[in-house]
């Protein structure tokens, strides 16, 4: 469901029937929809787009994302961390062809269920 900005207006978003979206996350007019199963998606000017999933399916389950100071997307599941440059993100949103190279933290890193992803004003990460 999504709201149209400025009217007390709701509407369906084609695409997301069915889906448990469990987090917003907006920047730069792009709101990122992590679900709980169905992976996350990508909702500018109207349009929906589903990024790839990681080879492990492990982006399934997405909890939450935080952009970095260095330009980095985190994104949270239930089984660890993956972050992927920014830029690959703004160049998918433009064109769906092009690839996003995740890069995973898991148990062996000493990461597992991670809920939430935050940022301190001095740029530390956390990870609770």
């Amino acid at each position: 469901m999504a709201c149209t900005p400025g009217k007390d207006k709701f509407r369906f978003i084609p695409g997301l029937e069915g889906v448990c979206a469990r987090v917003l996350f907006k920047d730069q007019g792009n709101i990122f929809i992590g679900t709980y199963g169905n992976g996350y998606f990508i909702w500018k000017n109207g349009k929906l787009m589903k990024p790839p999933l990681d080879r492990n399916k492990f982006l399934s389950h997405a909890h939450s994302f935080l952009i970095d100071n260095n330009n980095y997307l985190w994104m949270s599941t239930n089984k660890g961390l993956f972050r992927v440059p920014y830029q690959q993100v703004l160049s998918y949103i433009q064109d769906t062809t092009n690839t996003l190279q995740y890069e995973y933290f898991g148990d062996d890193d000493g990461k597992a269920q991670i809920p939430n992803l935050m940022v301190d004003v001095v740029h530390h990460r956390w990870f609770v």
